[in-house]
């Protein structure tokens, strides 16, 4: 803890400094101790989840491990900028959202990274493994249940415990991301929170401030990407992103950091190294090491104590809970869990009940719509079939020709529902099975294609019978499709009637 920039002081604040540690050092003792013995009870009272937590404050407290957390909504730079502080590329980046689980960075001689599972397992992998357990694209939903990955490496801001959190962005369309980073915020010490130059700031990225300081007190705001913008567009973001963040913290003397994090890495990997201090990010940098070097081991203490409290009041209201059903008679337990039960049968009841209208009500729409549609056929058709006659008579070859046209169409129209009808039978994926009132909507369905094919099957066979007469009679049988009263002689131009059979109108209003 003493090692780290130890050459910008003076003997005096050496001095400050080890008896700042000393205090620290016993105040780690005393809440070690209060670990043990919340966690002693917890543990006596089956209490596994609190016994967790509590052992995880104390291998924290006694590692001397700083989690600072890197957070902000998705795509602003998260990873580009942890990459940026340790002076390497390794962490993967992309333009879509990426991040989907915890990385830990910490110090290590050499670097590489392992993951942890949630079931306990572990493994090494190698640096350009990270993607395929990091991000959604290798790992989409967290497929493969990690529960974080340790990346190791020799960088000078991560030493004495110094751990860089790199964390799912939140507001994307990847919402167990949000979980993620809400699960973690009880566990930070201090937070870089990051602004995007290139888009305002909005009011969900302020009530995730305001949210993140009621974890913790120390927050570095960053607005990166600078280098997206021209000179005068940055001034104006800048100054926008100032007027928000102070209504919104209700503070004046914060510090925001303009920088491109990106700048900052290439500057670092060698890439270009004139545009480091153009980059911006030295001012951050110097912030961080005065502020661990001086605050680390106070702000430890304060993040312990807070996390140590809210298991213990955890701690107690689970005890207080367990002594007031206690005092409850057996025969006053007995009768609500009864009610309790029977209140849980009508509920399922009822809404098999519900799901049982809502589908009488669905299969009597169908049905109402099947006999419009079908009246509708009856007094249309004859004026179909007149159109096509009016717009053909005398034209033997075109007339041929529509009706093969007519005739490949209805082929086509039994193809597709025999594979429609592939799935009859079945029923709907989510649906309650031997519930009252319900019905079966794959049967159902079925039936009413297998209909649709026997009446393709009897208009094609119909129109084969019309084709194989004489040509100059093939539209004038008209009896069997026109019985509801005479024929109307609309007048309709020889162009709407082809743009009609083009469009295939008429074959699905004969398939019907």
């Amino acid at each position: 803890m003493l090692t780290l920039y130890d050459d910008v002081f003076s003997p005096y604040a050496r001095k400050v400094r080890i008896a700042l540690y000393e205090e620290f050092s016993s105040g780690r003792e005393l809440l070690s101790a209060v670990a043990e013995e919340v966690a002693r009870h917890a543990r006596a009272l089956g209490e596994q989840s609190l016994v967790y937590r509590l052992d995880a404050e104390r291998s924290k407290l006694a590692a001397e491990d700083f989690n600072l957390a890197v957070m902000g909504e998705f795509k602003r730079g998260k990873s580009t900028l942890v990459n940026a502080l340790i002076g390497a590329g390794v962490l993967p980046s992309a333009v879509v959202p990426l991040t989907s689980v915890v990385t830990v960075v910490r110090h290590g001689a050499c670097p590489c990274a392992r993951v942890r599972f949630r079931d306990g397992r572990s493994h090494d992998i190698a640096l350009d493994e990270l993607e395929a357990y990091t991000t959604e694209r290798g790992n989409p939903a967290n497929a493969k249940s990690v529960e974080r990955v340790e990346v190791d490496h020799p960088a000078p801001l991560l030493r004495a415990g110094v751990r860089l959190i790199d964390i799912p962005g939140i507001g994307s369309v990847y919402e167990a991301n949000t979980a993620v980073t809400f699960d973690f915020l009880p566990q930070a010490d201090a937070v870089i929170f990051v602004l995007g130059a290139d888009q305002p700031t909005s009011q969900a990225e302020l009530d995730f401030l305001h949210r993140i300081r009621g974890y913790v007190e120390k927050l570095f705001i960053v607005l990166n990407k600078i280098d997206l913008l021209s000179p005068s567009d940055l001034e104006e973001a800048i100054a926008f992103s100032r007027k928000q963040l102070e209504r919104a913290l209700e503070d004046r003397g914060f510090r925001l950091y303009p920088l491109s994090a990106r700048l900052a890495l290439d500057a670092r990997l060698g890439v270009d190294g004139q545009v480091l201090e153009v980059s911006g990010l030295g001012p951050l940098e110097a912030d961080l090491a005065r502020y661990l070097d001086v605050y680390r081991a106070s702000v430890l203490l304060a993040a312990a104590r807070r996390r140590l409290g809210a298991c213990l009041d955890e701690l107690v209201s689970r005890v207080e809970l367990r002594r007031q059903a206690a005092l409850i008679p057996l025969e006053t337990l007995a009768a609500r869990i009864g009610e309790f039960e029977r209140q849980s049968g009508r509920i399922v009841w009822s809404q098999a009940a519900v799901e049982g209208r809502l589908s009488d009500a669905r299969r009597r729409l169908i049905e109402s719509l099947e006999a419009t549609h079908a009246s509708f056929v009856a007094a249309k058709t004859p004026i179909v079939v007149q159109c096509l006659e009016d717009a053909h008579r005398g034209r033997p070859a075109g007339r041929r020709n529509l009706i093969a046209a007519l005739q490949r169409a209805l082929e086509e129209g039994v193809q597709r529902a025999r594979g429609l009808g592939g799935g009859a039978g079945r029923p709907r994926p989510g649906r309650h099975r031997g519930a009252p009132g319900l019905v079966t909507e794959g049967r159902r369905g079925g039936r009413r294609r297998s209909g649709r094919i026997a009446r393709l099957k009897v208009l094609s066979a119909r129109l084969q019978a019309r084709v194989a007469r004489r040509p100059g009679d093939a539209f004038h049988d008209t009896s069997s499709l026109a019985r509801d009263g005479p024929m109307v002689r609309p007048r309709i131009s020889k162009a709407s009637v082809r743009h009609l059979v083009a469009q295939r109108h008429c074959p699905l209003v004969l398939a019907a």
